[in-house]
């Protein structure tokens, strides 16, 4: 019988505590019977309703997958356009323009060793293959420091990255809250610090159960080294399989 690790936690930023904002970066994950499922969104923090457009692309993503009894084809543009229109009809009801539901969005979903992203807007994935790891999903390079497209952008879709992998033993997610500390740029490149990712590696592979990974992420994005390195939200997950009992 397989270990099996799911596990992820959002906290809320230092500048927002400051300035009683909500978090705005959002983590929803399952498993079923045929996969695992992550998804997390940042919402913008220069939109009005940047914390409920995270929660509402993510959890739409979840619906669609639920809907479709999570088939190991699905079609990830379409899935992603779902949660685009989730949020539109989202905005009629709540009462704001579109814009004000600025989100960035990742999304993996894991069949065993058949790995399979989409990602718009900034954030990351790392996979682990062997004793290496590797940057799986890159944060979106911009013309300009600190902008990024998101799902709500006219020109989402030509932004938007999917992709298929296998043979990842263990899988990371984040927002960029904390990615400028585990990723490192090198020309237009993003390799991960491999001495973080070891050492959470190591984390999950002697925790027991998914909470209490989860309960240990969360520790970590709220320690002091933490918010020194970012006063945003940080999002961190992992998914995990062993062949261990």
């Amino acid at each position: 019988m397989k270990k099996f690790i799911l596990a992820g936690s959002s906290v809320q930023g230092s500048s927002h505590i400051a300035s009683n904002t909500e978090c705005q970066d959002y983590i929803y994950f399952m498993r079923t019977d045929k996969c695992a499922i992550m998804a997390l969104g940042d919402g913008a923090g220069s939109a009005a309703r940047g914390g409920a457009g995270s929660r509402v692309a993510v959890r739409s993503v979840m619906e669609y997958l639920r809907e479709r009894g999570f088939p190991e084809r699905v079609n990830l543009i379409n899935m992603v356009k779902y949660a685009r229109n989730s949020i539109a009809h989202y905005a009629v009801l709540d009462g704001y323009e579109f814009r004000d539901y600025a989100t960035t969005l990742i999304v993996i979903i894991s069949y065993g060793n058949r790995i399979r992203i989409a990602h718009i807007g900034d954030g990351g994935v790392v996979g682990r293959k062997g004793d290496n790891f590797y940057t799986l999903s890159e944060p979106m390079v911009t013309e300009y420091a600190n902008e990024t497209v998101f799902l709500t952008s006219s020109s989402y879709m030509k932004f938007l990255r999917t992709a298929t992998f296998r043979d990842y033993d263990m899988l990371f997610a984040f927002t960029d809250g904390i990615q400028n500390a585990i990723l490192e740029k090198r020309s237009s490149k993003f390799f991960p610090f491999k001495d973080f990712f070891e050492t959470m590696a190591s984390f999950t592979e002697e925790n027991s159960s998914s909470e209490e990974m989860s309960a240990d992420i969360k520790e970590m994005l709220e320690s002091q080294r933490f918010k020194n390195i970012s006063s945003d939200d940080k999002t961190f997950g992992v998914i995990y399989y062993s062949g261990e009992n």
